[in-house]
């Protein structure tokens, strides 16, 4: 059997994310850091793959979030029906934020080679007072006690881990040849519905995220012999403790197939060799708006420095 880890192209709403925000961007993000992580890549392809897994401050905090809600799920299926104090998970969480933090401020990445925590902000020198990651710091510990004392976990745990869906676990289903990718963060079954719910932490969004929310339905058809009509999905945002649920209908579905196909054609109509997977950079184009490269993990290897020196210059250029 080969060991050889092959670059296959598959679908998600991220990758769609990516491909729709800077088709440069996309090409870093799922071609141009291709084997950055072997001893002999070159040093350009290493950097893009470093870069790759950087994350913002409030990225990052919505991470820990997850991931604190994932082990007390995970904890709770073993010890059902025990559940940590939110005292307990908030203090583990301060406790991991601190460590992650120092780790990406120190550079612990590029001095060690090991995997550790990096943050945009160290990588990039972004000013960010003490009273910001104060407020990121509470608005974790907000979302987690919400987590422990919201109607959704009592919801669950009405229901015997027996009925509970695997936890946090990438998988995928196909719409024709089309590999599409996903990643639930909890399902449950509660007699002959099926109850799929996604962990938010970010700002209130002005209407369901439809197309994340079909997939996760399109799975669940495929996978898990789930039925039309008896799908309920829930946006829970522990920061806000709010909740938003819809009942998926066939015609959600079919504009999620429609729009995930559309997505998928795009995307291999850039490719050289599409059958292979095989990209050249020169297929993607920049953005043209700076403010946008701003913000974008890329923007050293990408405009041969970063956005702030080349907006600096610009206004030095106008003065």
């Amino acid at each position: 059997m080969s060991d050889i880890l092959a670059n296959d192209f598959s679908w998600s709403q991220s990758r769609d994310r990516s491909y729709q925000k800077c088709l440069r961007r996309y090409y870093y993000d799922y071609y141009g850091h291709w084997g950055g992580w072997e001893s002999h890549a070159d040093p350009q392809t290493r950097e893009i793959w470093i870069l790759k897994s950087m994350q913002s401050r409030q990225m990052w905090v919505g991470g820990l979030v997850h991931d604190v809600v994932e082990t007390t799920l995970r904890y709770t299926r073993q010890n059902y029906p025990a559940v940590p104090s939110a005292d307990e998970l908030a203090q583990a969480f301060v406790a991991t934020m601190r460590e992650q933090f120092k780790a990406s401020r120190d550079g612990q990445f590029r001095k060690t080679g090991r995997k550790a925590t990096r943050l945009f902000e160290h990588e990039f020198d972004v000013t960010v007072a003490d009273s910001s990651w104060r407020e990121l710091r509470d608005m974790g510990v907000r979302a987690i006690r919400n987590f422990v004392a919201s109607d959704t976990l009592r919801e669950i745990l009405a229901v015997h881990p027996d009925e509970w869906m695997p936890i946090e676990r990438f998988e995928h289903f196909h719409l024709d040849d089309i590999k599409v990718n996903v990643k639930i963060d909890f399902a449950y079954r509660d007699g002959d519905l099926l109850h799929i719910i996604d962990w938010k932490t970010g700002s209130r969004q002005s209407e369901p995220a439809t197309i994340q929310l079909g997939c996760y339905a399109l799975f669940a058809l495929e996978k898990w012999s789930a039925e039309i009509g008896k799908i309920r999905t829930a946006e829970v945002n522990l920061t806000r403790g709010e909740i938003a649920e819809t009942q998926i209908a066939d015609e959600d579905l079919q504009g999620t197939r429609e729009y995930i196909r559309d997505s998928a054609a795009s995307m291999l109509r850039r490719l050289n060799v599409p059958e292979r997977n095989e990209a050249r950079i020169d297929n993607f184009a920049k953005v043209e708006e700076l403010r946008i490269c701003r913000w974008c993990n890329f923007q050293r290897v990408c405009l041969g420095g970063t956005a702030n020196e080349l907006l600096k210059n610009r206004a030095r250029g106008r003065a």
